[in-house]
């Protein structure tokens, strides 16, 4: 079946803004609402263009502002790489930069603009009016939750689209506020929207549901972990209400965790696996993405490599547990001479490791070896002419070893069941930290998937779960945009941005040390990058320049001036 975005460009060339933010410059004419706007099918086309707009392939990237991923050429894509570096200022261009960007109110104003025209679109069947009410709202609700999420207080516009000159005087709301607004939206989208599982791409109330979980988990950890409030309610009815929310998902029974965890993320299972909520949609050859070029380094897949833009810190590698629930640094069954024995099963299903057989060009498997000192000869390589990195490890989830295609169509995965039982988990354990529902929920995904033994000995204790939890949302959720901003709402980041030397480390730097003692994180290792996170400012991104530029009612966060 073709999905929904095949139209994208020309809807939203056809029927919406063409400008840049309608908070920086005037906004072009739409079309005439005496020519369109007069069928359900004007409506729908309008709608799919708003699908545009949800969380993408881009999001990537973003790995790469934390600790679970070191970008090869830091500078790229305005400088993404180095807000990690501890270069986080209102000037860094990736904050205003092209798709990587949240401060996108010209998207907000079409979402508006569709909401206002909505209501005076004849339709023979009011429930379908209602329905792309909800998906809008959906959409508009996610877009100021990750304003909200970045960047605090933002301007809030609400219902109907606002004039150039209206938007000049439009200053900054109270993050609360934002906050209750998201909420107001998500639960009118929930209202609207039909529980069936979809397979076509389209938001379904399943999806609300999960949005306005995450939504209530960052409210209540903001009151919880930052003392900041959201909400009138206690952060222990925050966490209650996310429980009982995503519930909602949990107990329909349309989900389970697939057995092919990596087959998830690739092409073939586009919109077949039972595993997706939500993704955004990719088409072969007509809507596609670059992570086949980004995810690996060169001499490797079928297509014989990519680009090396991330590789994984050895921090990350390492914190795949045993088989025995253990940390490297504990278990006896950890072999430094052979460390990818007797680990959590994702670790080799996801990774590329050195001594590991690796697909090549030819469609033969060979070790992957990239230890610097074969730069000469293997395209893998630290420093390798191909393309090696900076760690020597990678995280490849998400790329398609075995396809052909630089350009890829995989689907990129906004919600998916394991998430929905990580955010039970994590909700029930600050609320009722005895509840069996917590190891449960963990257990599904660390002992079908990872092979590792249960977490029921650390019911009621609290601080060592809520670590688990954390733990368990960075190894399984991986290159899924979700741990840089764990970091922030729980408030570790400046604990695991701010490792000792404020550096993050590669394989080891001896090549003995290499062959012999791959898995010895004593031995001196080598630097991949560096990394630095200001607690005192760093929780809250700093408006945009060239926005505050633009539009002197807004003013920089309290952090930043």
């Amino acid at each position: 079946m073709k999905k929904i975005f095949l139209i994208q460009t020309t809807a939203i060339l056809l029927m919406f803004v063409s400008c840049s933010d309608v908070l920086e410059q005037a906004p072009l004419h739409t079309p005439d609402v005496t020519t369109f706007w007069k069928s359900e099918a004007d409506a729908q086309t309008a709608l799919n263009a708003l699908y545009s707009y949800l969380p993408n392939q881009y999001r990537y990237w973003t790995e790469c502002l934390s600790d679970n991923a070191v970008m090869t050429n830091a500078w790229g894509e305005g400088g993404m790489g180095e807000i990690k570096q501890g270069n986080l200022h209102a000037a860094v261009g990736n904050l205003t930069h092209g798709n990587f960007t949240f401060w996108k109110y010209d998207q907000i104003r079409n979402i508006l603009y569709f909401l206002d025209n909505l209501t005076n679109v004849p339709f023979d069947n009011e429930n379908a009016r209602k329905r792309m009410e909800g998906e809008a709202r959906f959409v508009l609700a996610i877009k100021y939750f990750y304003l909200a999420r970045a960047f605090g207080d933002v301007p809030l516009i609400k219902e109907k689209p606002v004039t150039l000159e209206e938007s000049r005087n439009i200053g900054k709301s109270p993050r609360k506020e934002i906050f209750d607004y998201v909420i107001e939206n998500v639960d009118k989208a929930i209202a609207s929207l039909p529980d069936a599982k979809d397979k076509t791409g389209k938001i379904t109330r399943h999806a609300a549901l999960c949005l306005k979980t995450e939504v209530l988990i960052w409210m209540a950890s903001l009151d919880q972990f930052h003392g900041k409030k959201m909400s009138d309610k206690s952060s222990q009815q925050l966490w209650r209400e996310a429980a009982s929310t995503i519930q909602g998902v949990i107990r329909s029974g349309e989900y389970v965790l697939e057995e092919d965890f990596v087959k998830l993320f690739e092409s073939s299972t586009n919109n077949l696996d039972n595993e997706t909520i939500l993704a955004y949609q990719y088409v072969e050859n007509e809507v596609t993405n670059v992570t086949n070029m980004l995810g690996v380094p060169g001499g490797v897949s079928l297509r014989g490599g990519g680009w090396a833009s991330f590789s994984a810190p050895r921090c990350l590698v390492d914190d795949y547990e045993c088989t025995d629930g253990m940390t490297i640094y504990e278990s006896p069954t950890y072999d430094k001479a052979h460390p990818w024995e007797n680990r959590d099963v994702r670790l080799k299903k996801w990774y590329l490791l050195p001594g590991e057989p690796v697909l090549r060009a030819n469609g033969t498997y060979t070790p992957f070896e990239s230890h610097p000192d074969y730069k000469a000869t293997n395209a893998e390589a630290i420093g390798g002419e191909g393309g090696g990195g900076r760690s020597g490890y990678w995280c490849t989830k998400g790329v398609e070893m075995e396809s052909l295609f630089q350009s890829g169509f995989q689907n990129w995965i906004i919600y998916r069941y394991a998430e929905a039982l990580l955010f039970l988990a994590e909700s029930l354990n600050e609320c009722e930290p005895a509840n069996d529902s917590i190891h449960w929920a963990m257990d599904e995904i660390r002992v079908k998937r990872g092979g590792l033994p249960s977490v029921a000995p650390l019911l009621g204790k609290q601080d060592e779960m809520r670590a688990k939890i954390l733990h368990e949302r960075r190894v399984e959720l991986v290159n899924e945009d979700k741990r840089y901003w764990d970091l922030l709402r729980t408030k570790q980041a400046e604990v695991f941005m701010n490792p000792p030397g404020n550096i993050l480390y590669g394989v080891n730097l001896s090549l003995e040390d290499y062959q012999n003692r791959g898995g010895d994180w004593a031995c001196e290792k080598v630097i991949a990058e560096p990394i630095r996170f200001d607690a005192s400012r760093g929780y809250v991104w700093p408006i945009p320049q060239a926005v505050m530029d633009q539009n002197s009612s807004i003013t920089q966060s309290e952090y930043w001036k």
